[in-house]
């Protein structure tokens, strides 16, 4: 696959593959009008992301306390929150379904298109952050085959717009599904699921897209159609509230540690804060087909469920929070909420037990996960064991973490991954802890 990919929170980690992508033009780039170079998300985010960090102060050697904590006090009752970098949202979006011709699933995929305008669940998903109704504009079916250097083909083919497509503005995401087993030998489907970006005209105006490849052997759980859909919500959400890597793309200091679980580091998007809890993928019943579910800061501010759409069928939230009073190193990504025990070491932790309502005891469970955009711990080196694996709300459970030095003088991963899962009949919610080595 040529460098055109931001591998975001769907991408796959197989063997030491990491979520990371060069920048810059292909060598068989179309022919067309003079075009500055495609600026793909990669890049952006890249820069976003370190400029980020650089304003927050976020060290690779821990020296004195960060910058963005001073301003705010360690403190247990802080509610996490996804915040804004500052950018702007879609107040009026519109999207632009491009879908290439002879893929099994253009019924199906053109149906989501229809439903996800004017449905509950956009509304309930998106308009806290400040974006709009969604207008689905008709699909527009290209005559040539799907591209590998997309920011480079659709800013030559934008530069002038067939008949059926409308010109970019701020507020328009061309939605691009691709073909089943489309560039697969490549690298779609194995490194990555999906993902959106941005590009720039010539006159400077940023094409919003998203490029969706229908993956037909499965991809985080999910095949075929439900992939391509929940893939598809799942971009769509986040090209809405981040459309150029600058708003809803970072998290207060509770947050840190579950966004560096999910995505590496304290930067993450709204629909990358639920896609690893065990319920992510809804069927919901008004489009009829599956979507993502994203984070809600008001649902969390309240006291419930933080990712919503919430789940029919259940009245009641639980999780977990573990205790914390500091935070760890995670380079070369900064400083966040989490925990730190060096090879040879063991920690224990409370761990508090929430719901939002009666409810009965549930399970507590803890195990190492891998992290989606680090390389695997090949040493498995957490082992657990609880005072007790029951609790309530309210209830105080302790954790004690052990972590044992590699062997042959192995090097210790930088941090951690441990999901913790509150279970009760068939109902699991998880919670994640940040383990670093200082």
């Amino acid at each position: 696959m040529t460098a055109r990919f931001r591998l975001s929170a769907l991408c796959a980690i197989t063997a030491t593959a990491a979520c990371s992508t060069p920048s810059g033009p292909t060598q068989d780039a179309p022919t067309g009008p003079t075009l500055r170079a495609p600026s793909p998300i990669a890049a952006a985010a890249a820069a976003t992301r370190t400029a980020a960090r650089a304003s927050h102060s976020e060290h690779p050697r821990r020296t004195t306390r960060p910058k963005w904590r001073q301003n705010a006090p360690y403190s247990s009752t802080e509610v996490p929150q996804a915040v804004s970098l500052g950018g702007t949202v879609m107040s009026s979006p519109k999207v632009v379904p491009i879908l290439f011709p002879g893929d099994p699933y253009d019924a199906q995929v053109r149906d989501f298109f229809t439903k996800l305008s004017g449905s509950s669940y956009w509304t309930e998903t998106v308009s806290e952050y400040g974006v709009g109704p969604v207008t689905v504009l008709p699909p527009y079916v290209p005559t040539f085959a799907a591209s590998e250097d997309t920011p480079a083909w659709l800013t030559a083919f934008l530069a002038n717009p067939p008949a059926g497509v409308p010109a970019p503005d701020d507020n328009t995401i061309y939605a691009i599904v691709y073909p089943p087993g489309w560039g697969a030998d490549e690298g779609a489907c194995v490194y990555f699921g999906a993902d959106h970006y941005f590009t720039s005209m010539p006159s400077g105006q940023n094409v919003i897209f998203t490029e969706n490849p229908i993956c037909p052997n499965g991809y985080i759980g999910l095949s075929g159609l439900d992939n391509a859909t929940f893939g598809l919500s799942h971009e769509i959400t986040e090209s809405v509230t981040d459309p150029l890597a600058e708003t809803y793309i970072a998290v207060n200091w509770a947050l840190s540690g579950w966004a560096s679980a999910d995505e590496g580091s304290a930067y993450a998007e709204v629909a990358d804060l639920c896609e690893f809890q065990p319920n992510a993928a809804y069927l919901d019943p008004g489009i009829g087909h599956v979507v993502t579910r994203i984070w809600s800061n008001a649902s969390i501010a309240a006291g419930h469920d933080p990712c919503r759409p919430l789940l029919p069928n259940r009245p009641v939230y639980f999780n977990t929070e573990v205790v914390l009073t500091d935070g760890t190193q995670t380079f070369p990504y900064g400083y966040t909420k989490g925990l730190s025990i060096r090879p040879g070491q063991e920690v224990t932790v409370p761990v508090r037990l929430q719901a939002d309502g009666p409810m009965q005891s549930w399970t507590l469970a803890a195990a190492e996960e891998s992290n989606p955009h680090l390389n695997p711990d090949i040493y498995n080196e957490l082992s657990f064991s609880w005072d007790s694996t029951e609790g309530q709300s309210r209830d105080v459970r302790h954790l004690t973490i052990r972590r044992s030095a590699p062997p042959d003088g192995g090097t210790a991963q930088v941090f951690l991954r441990v999901g913790i899962t509150s279970t009760s009949g068939t109902t699991v919610n998880e919670s994640w802890l940040v383990v670093g080595t200082e």
